[in-house]
């Protein structure tokens, strides 16, 4: 468990702030893609209403990719 009062946020910049953020989302991306890959889960059976386990596991990976893009494409 971290500790609020040391948080990064405190002293680091807007720019540090969205490198570290953007280090922990591609993180989580690609720890989602191998999840994925090794249980035999194609991205593209993402559903836009998952009814199933497949289903939320690939939409995770679009939900995730999803943000990505628009975590490189806005400013911090």
């Amino acid at each position: 468990m971290t500790d609020p009062s040391k948080s990064p946020s405190d002293s680091a910049s807007p720019d540090t702030l969205r490198k570290l953020h953007s280090a922990r989302a591609r993180s989580a991306y690609e720890r989602a893609v191998a999840a994925c890959r090794h249980a035999g889960i194609d991205p593209e059976a993402a559903q836009t209403v998952p009814t199933g386990p497949v289903g939320r596991a690939a939409n995770a990976l679009r939900l995730s990719a999803q943000s990505l893009t628009a975590l490189a494409g806005t400013a911090p």
